[in-house]
């Protein structure tokens, strides 16, 4: 294990948006030191010019450079246990490598090697960094290794739901990693529950508009583009309009529409999220419709969806001339907490590393309750095969190919000499 530093253990943020990834790590412990964001929509301000990030973290740093292009930003740098980030995702299968101007290349294009490289000059002690298994389409963990040699790379398959968080198909790849000197090994450790969307966002209902942060009572009168086309093409209506639809509605199908050329469609993203059971996936842009209002999930219920606690508070939000809220004014907003990385997972990790930073035993289930990533196991066959884990019986031990590796036949001494089988 890694010796005991006694003093603050330091996490940053590289590409972490309004901080949810961060917020884990604080809660394990961790001092924020800071967060690169180039997406200009998480620098969003309200009238007094205060953002989300700085007022959630007000000793933090918050910038679009990135520190490679501004190396002054390394001296504030020094001494970091782990780094976070979840880079754009949108286009993931296909990185674009030549665009070197990263301060304006186009939303959804992915990010990941300037993070990569980031981290590489930085040199944490560890690393956390969320994507899609697709962008290994165009950064596999072979140019991960290239750039951060120094490391052992664990890409894991990540059940946020497995982790407490109520989004029961928030499935990511995270890479894990850890400088080889700590001798560390991710162990998983998910398990199975019962949370409902009625236990996280329940006691809001009814509540809306009466002062709790980020939870106003939505618009009615107001233009509402998801309704539009529902009885047939042309068709126009107000969130008044989605609401009444809504309410006839059950949980779960979204909402119909008819295309130009008459074929039914559906607008994805519109359905009533399961009140008495899991919840659905909350993204950039869809409204995700209350079960009980028939309306748009306040940003407080999509903030507690993802893990948020009630004193982080959002701000930029945009009211129309009556002091109402409305999805389609706060469209920054929602991407912010749609495109956030649920809290619950990265509290565990951070919570791990700092265990193992410290010597201490930590407690974990070291099971998974989801189902194998088939290119993220071609990831972890890779480098278990070609470059190897430092600590490769801790490795091993915590894999989910344990009970059926494809590599048994290279347990021996020439490829694996600590390896358990």
């Amino acid at each position: 294990m890694g010796g005991y530093v006694k003093r603050k253990l330091r996490a940053l943020g590289v590409t972490s948006g309004i901080g949810s990834m961060l917020l884990g790590a604080r809660q394990a412990g961790f001092e924020i030191v800071g967060n690169f964001e180039w997406r200009r929509y998480y620098h969003k301000k309200d009238e007094l010019g205060r953002d989300t990030f700085t007022q959630n973290f007000p000793r933090a740093f918050f910038t679009m450079e990135y520190p490679q292009d501004y190396p002054e930003w390394l001296e504030k740098c020094k001494d970091i246990d782990i780094v976070f980030g979840h880079g754009e995702c949108g286009h993931a299968s296909a990185l674009n490598f030549s665009n070197k101007n990263y301060k304006t290349q186009q939303e959804g294009t992915s990010d990941i090697p300037k993070l990569v490289e980031a981290v590489a000059l930085i040199k944490p002690r560890f690393f956390a960094l969320d994507n899609l298994p697709a962008s290994c389409n165009g950064m596999p963990l072979s140019e991960y290794h290239r750039l951060l040699p120094e490391y052992d790379i664990f890409p894991e398959w990540i059940s946020n739901y497995h982790y407490g968080n109520v989004q029961l198909n928030r499935k990511r790849m995270f890479m894990v990693g850890a400088l080889k000197t700590e001798k560390f090994a991710f162990v998983p450790g998910e398990f199975m529950h019962n949370i409902t969307v009625k236990d996280v966002i329940g006691d809001l209902y009814g509540q809306d508009g009466k002062g709790i942060p980020n939870h106003e009572k939505h618009v009615l009168d107001d233009p509402c583009g998801k309704i539009s086309d529902y009885y047939e093409y042309g068709y126009r209506g107000t969130w008044r309009d989605f609401q009444k639809v809504m309410s006839e509605r059950p949980e779960g199908p979204p909402l119909p529409y008819v295309s130009k050329d008459g074929t039914p469609r559906v607008r994805m993203g519109t359905a009533k999220v399961r009140w008495e059971g899991h919840g659905f996936v909350l993204d950039g842009g869809s409204v995700c419709t209350h079960p009980r209002r028939n309306l748009p999930l306040s940003i407080r219920e999509r903030a507690r969806i993802q893990g948020f606690p009630d004193d982080f508070v959002f701000y930029g939000t945009r009211l129309n001339k009556k002091g109402q809220w409305s999805h389609d004014k706060n469209n920054d907003m929602v991407k912010e907490t749609g495109k956030a990385m649920p809290v619950q997972f990265n509290r565990y990790i951070a919570e791990q590393v700092r265990a193992h930073i410290e010597g201490k035993k930590f407690k974990s289930s070291n099971e998974r309750m989801v189902e194998p990533n088939e290119r993220i196991t071609t990831e972890k066959i890779w480098f278990c095969e070609t470059v190897g884990y430092t600590n490769q019986k801790g490795a091993c031990a915590a894999c989910w190919m344990r009970n059926y590796c494809p590599l048994e036949r290279y347990a021996g001494p020439t490829y694996h000499p600590n390896c358990s089988r």
